[in-house]
């Protein structure tokens, strides 16, 4: 049936169901009907001509079996027939258009209940697939979210939720309604990473050259889904409560850093977010909507600093062989880029958090907390992910705020110099080559905080004058590559 016919036979019918006794109909009605025609995706390319000519002519027949039937001269067609059943019937204040429409033109209203009823998660999937937008889920939301969770929790039917959840998720995007969705969507893609991680411990690892298993290939998956709704999250304006304990993006950043944090036993995991963003572009791009005090907090409750600072610091020689050579098995890959995201994430806390506020605790005492925190077991690491602890956060804001203006840790604020100097240096190229540029400028950011921060401590003077001098003696060479040529801008802009 042509759209033009369609429009005319339903509207024929709500005419004669609301308005059986004649006219006049309500404009008002009409109108209604009118939008939703004009907002419905199946009648898109009908002119606005097309649709007025359609209510028109519905309503002149509208009138005509009115008047037929009331003189008793009803035709005996279909429509006219189907009408006498709502002779007798209470009028309608208010009825949807599209309720009338031929159910051929739209996907079904999946209820609330008819996902309740079914009794496994594939039952269910089959009737999420028949929901044709979001929307039509924002009200029973708080009802369906369980059901979802239980559907990403069966390995078989994984993955068909994971492309609901990127389907739903781009839905979402048409209103700020759909926030709250979206933000579970996010968490809930998380949860399943750390759901899987905690029921996967005798996988094999991913360290081995034949190949990823099954889990591990879903892992990697669902990280890139991760990664993609969390960097699109953070598009958002902010908001006066982001930074809040509670917000949405507080806590599943938490979480990530905590899962981060307990990598010797989640090390065949864990690896596969720096597989999938090595230069922790998450992280970066979250620390950005951060005041720095609420960054040190973070990172000081989740334990995240001793193992970024063990990462950089242990077997010098080794890291700056694994981050240059080209040459590497499977299992080399992902220690690279395992490193690389130590790296890139020690680099954003230190531009946000400068020196003033960066937590020297963490790394003074880095090899006790190491070692209370590596003891860790998996049960624990489940609580502690499922119930980010205020405690942990408050605890650590009291320390960094009694603090106050402590000496600072010279030796500790010499070792992250050499550690970006060397790198960057390690990672020199050509001006241009868009591998190592990435890398030059992650540790030229990380050099400019040191020495900005430096050079405004009375109590680092000394340590500020040495660094600039090695800086100095590096950007007279003659031959320079990329790293030195973010080296002598910084240079200049500090002197």
């Amino acid at each position: 049936m042509p759209p033009q016919d369609k429009i005319k036979a339903s509207l024929i019918e709500n005419l004669l169901w609301l308005y059986p006794q004649g006219p006049p109909a309500d404009e008002r009605q009409i109108q209604q009907w009118r939008t939703e025609i004009v907002e419905n995706d199946a009648f898109k390319n009908l002119s606005s001509s097309d649709i007025d000519h359609a209510i028109e002519k519905a309503i002149e027949e509208w009138k005509l079996q009115v008047t037929g039937r009331n003189n008793r001269k009803v035709t005996d067609s279909p429509l006219s027939k189907k009408s006498n059943r709502f002779q007798t019937t209470k009028q309608q204040t208010s009825f949807s258009l599209l309720a009338q429409l031929d159910s051929t033109m739209f996907a079904p209203r999946i209820t609330l209940e008819q996902l309740q009823a079914a009794t496994t998660s594939a039952e269910r999937l089959s009737l999420f697939q028949k929901v044709a937008n979001v929307d039509d889920m924002l009200y029973d939301w708080h009802d369906i979210l369980p059901l979802v969770q239980d559907g990403m929790e069966n390995p078989i039917t994984r993955m068909e939720y994971a492309k609901l959840h990127r389907q739903w998720f781009g839905q979402g995007r048409a209103s700020i309604e759909h926030w709250p969705i979206r933000c579970d969507l996010c968490r809930t893609i998380l949860s399943t990473i750390f759901y899987i991680t905690i029921h996967a411990r005798n996988v094999a690892s991913t360290a081995t050259n034949q190949g990823f298993s099954a889990t591990h290939e879903q892992l990697y998956a669902l990280w890139i889904l991760w990664c993609d709704m969390w960097m699109d999250l953070l598009q958002r304006p902010l908001d006066h409560d982001e930074n809040a304990e509670g917000s949405a993006t507080m806590i599943m950043g938490q979480q990530v850093l905590l899962m981060l944090s307990a990598r010797e036993n989640t090390k065949s995991f864990v690896n596969l977010l720096a597989l999938v963003d090595p230069f922790a572009s998450w992280f970066h791009a979250w620390t950005r909507r951060l005041v720095p005090l609420d960054l040190a907090c973070v990172v000081m409750s989740t334990k995240i600093l001793p193992i970024l600072w063990h990462q950089c610091t242990t077997d010098d020689e080794n890291l700056l062989a694994i981050l240059t050579d080209k040459r590497k098995t499977q299992s080399q890959v992902l220690e690279t880029v395992w490193r690389q995201h130590s790296v890139s994430i020690l680099r954003s806390t230190l531009v946000i958090t400068r020196i003033r506020w960066f937590p020297w605790a963490s790394i003074c005492n880095s090899s006790s907390i190491l070692e209370q925190h590596q003891s860790i077991s998996l049960d624990d690491l489940k609580e502690k992910f499922e119930n980010v602890a205020s405690e942990a956060y408050d605890g650590a804001k009291t320390e960094i705020h009694s603090s106050g203006d402590m000496e600072l840790a010279k030796d500790q604020l010499l070792k992250l110099f050499e550690i970006f100097f060397r790198i960057g240096i390690a990672s020199n190229a050509k001006p241009g080559t868009i591998q190592e540029s990435t890398q030059a400028q992650i540790c030229g950011e990380a050099l400019e905080a040191i020495l900005c921060g430096a050079k405004i401590l009375e109590s680092s003077q000394d340590i500020f004058a040495e660094m600039l001098k090695q800086c100095e003696e590096r950007t007279s060479l003659s031959n320079k590559g990329c790293f030195d040529s973010f080296l002598s801008s910084i240079v200049k802009r500090i002197e």
